[in-house]
């Protein structure tokens, strides 16, 4: 046999080999040697790779919102990278009942701004809230139940997830709660319409209210509340709607007061202006409240053998003010008492417009005081009372970042406002060095979020 018939035979040899090995392992059998033309059809066949984006799943005003990243298409072929979140069951006011049934005790916080706190009625006892509270106190007698309102005027969902642990406590006026309450109202879309936040920053703010408030009690039943102006009649809005959207999420009930209101008719007759109300229109908001507690509460058939924790979904948006919390001046007082080059540190209550914050406790600032505080979170802000416009601070972070701000920057720069210091810091342990130049002024507090705290 010729060497060069060897070599024929030799090479076949390896190629059965190497297809049998293939075939083996799981793979194709070699495809058939296709012609140009064949070759060309089947490559204009084959679609390309394309990047397609879905839904963002920070924005809940989109009825088409999902949890997913932007996932891979091939062939019209969908396949989401992570899977949507499954929705918590629509909740009852079960353990309301529970509560004023069994325990004979209710603590009921009302949060929001001016509305909720009464603007523009005759005083505390045309509020809403007060109106609510006292309906609640005729239906069970023989229940305690006590009322707060975490309210600020001119303030959306950004001031109130810093200030519900502050509203819980005895640093404003009112029973304290000491830790936790049981009923929670929250109505904060509003004033979010005027603070120019979109609808994702709201409902994000939400969350971050949501998760703190079963933080702090599990147990704690939160409806949400909406009102309105004479510009929206009652209508939707972007942050009502993306709120409505989160609560559908948690299953948390909604009272829509300023729809309600107007469809009573001439809706500028319950209001003092464009959006605040006056007594018969507090009255009006009270009775859709009352209501909505006589349907659920009164004649909702339910039955409470004990307290039920609350389901909590996962997270349904990306980030938020998650582990938002407010270190009030005598925390922010102790440790610094040595730092200030002239006079100690000075820190009272009842003083500056602070106090129109509902903090009743500052910490007096002049040249040359310093104050350090150590934290962990991923933003750091400040609470400071406008007064003294001139009063400026110089921020230094871990040594390394700073910035100069002045106290006539602050938020609407009328009174005791909160400005950024800080944001989209690494997770962990910072140190906050703050040096203040020109004349005296007030801090109330710092205002210290943890992104990554859920």
């Amino acid at each position: 046999m010729s060497i060069r018939r060897v070599k024929i035979l030799f090479f076949t040899f390896c190629f059965l080999l190497c297809g049998l090995v293939g075939c083996a392992d799981g793979s194709e059998e070699p495809s058939q040697p296709m012609s140009s033309e064949d070759s060309s059809e089947t490559t204009s066949a084959i679609p390309t790779e394309t990047q397609t984006t879905v839904p963002d799943s920070s924005d809940p005003s989109d009825p088409s919102v999902t949890t997913t990243k932007p996932y891979t298409t091939t062939e019209g072929t969908t396949v989401p990278t992570t899977p949507s979140p499954k929705p918590a069951a629509p909740k009852t006011l079960a353990n309301t009942y529970y509560k004023l049934t069994h325990d004979k005790n209710l603590k009921i916080v009302y949060c929001g701004g001016s509305i909720k706190g009464g603007h523009g009625s005759s005083g505390p006892n045309a509020h809403y809230s007060a109106l609510t509270t006292n309906w609640l106190k005729s239906k069970f007698p023989t229940a305690s139940i006590e009322y707060r309102e975490s309210t600020r005027g001119g303030h959306g969902s950004t001031w109130g997830i810093f200030y519900l642990d502050v509203s819980l406590s005895d640093l404003i006026s009112g029973p304290s709660f000491g830790e936790k309450a049981d009923l929670y109202f929250l109505e904060y879309a509003i004033n979010d319409n005027y603070d120019g936040l979109t609808g994702t920053q709201s409902s994000r703010n939400i969350e971050s209210m949501i998760k703190k408030i079963y933080t702090q009690n599990p147990y704690a039943d939160i409806v949400l509340l909406f009102t309105t102006d004479t510009s929206k009649n009652g209508g939707d809005f972007e942050q009502l709607t993306a709120i409505r959207r989160l609560a559908e999420y948690y299953g948390l009930p909604c009272i829509n007061l300023g729809a309600q209101l107007a469809a009573e008719g001439n809706l500028s007759a319950y209001l003092i202006d464009t959006v605040h109300p006056n007594d018969a229109g507090y009255q009006k908001y009270a009775s859709y409240i009352t209501g909505f507690l006589e349907d659920n509460l009164v004649n909702g058939g339910l039955s409470a053998s004990d307290l039920n924790q609350q389901e909590q979904p996962a997270a349904m948006l990306n980030s938020g003010c998650f582990g938002a919390k407010m270190v009030l001046a005598d925390a922010l007082y102790a440790g610094n008492e040595a730092e200030s080059t002239y006079s100690p540190w000075d820190i009272k209550t009842g003083v500056g417009n602070i106090e129109k914050m509902k903090i009743y406790s500052h910490v007096t600032l002049t040249e040359g005081h310093v104050l350090t505080y150590t934290f962990s979170g991923t933003k750091v802000w400040i609470l400071g009372d406008m007064s003294s416009a001139a009063t400026s601070i110089t921020a230094e972070l871990d040594g390394k970042t700073s910035k100069k701000l002045d106290f006539g920057a602050f938020h609407s720069g009328k009174d005791g406002q909160y400005a950024v210091l800080f944001d989209g810091l690494s997770s962990g342990t910072h140190t906050l060095k703050i040096t203040v130049s020109g004349k005296k002024g007030y801090i109330g507090a710092l205002m210290i979020a943890d992104e990554n705290a859920y």
